[in-house]
């Protein structure tokens, strides 16, 4: 599904107003993005700014796959991979540890908080899992 991620990144980023304008050797400018031909300018080919508009997902796709290559679509796979990890080896630790300290102090304490105990473990968790993996969520995002 990372094509998919992929193009909800650059769609994303387009609303958020963010100039996509890729400088690297194997990029291809090509007639039907620039009716007037291939402009040169002193960093190189330049394409006209349809080229990097977006009108949909099928369109990234097309425009990805044509202008920079298919495998572009899979840019920030490894760093996925990466951060699936450590988000799981922080989490589930976590979760199993809080659960129970939270089921036992219950028991002692306060017996009506048992029920919420894997809510609450869950929630503190994830939210430490998230917030330690970020750095790494951030790469895969600009990578893309």
């Amino acid at each position: 599904v990372n094509p998919l991620d992929v193009a909800k990144t650059r769609l994303q980023a387009q609303a958020a107003g963010v100039v996509y304008n890729p400088i690297w050797s194997d990029f291809r400018c090509y007639p039907w993005c620039n009716p007037g031909g291939l402009k040169l300018s002193g960093l190189g080919p330049s394409c006209s700014p349809e080229c990097f508009q977006y009108r949909g997902t099928m369109d990234v796709f097309s425009k990805i796959a044509r202008q920079e290559g298919i495998f572009r679509l899979w840019r920030g796979t490894a760093a996925s991979l990466a951060l699936a990890v450590p988000t799981v080896g922080i989490y589930l630790p976590s979760y199993d540890l809080l659960r129970n300290w939270i089921e036992e102090y219950s028991d002692h304490s306060y017996p009506k908080l048992r029920p919420y105990a894997p809510l609450i473990a869950g929630s503190i968790a994830r939210s430490l899992a998230c917030i330690t993996c970020s750095p790494i969520e951030l790469a895969r995002t600009r990578m893309q």
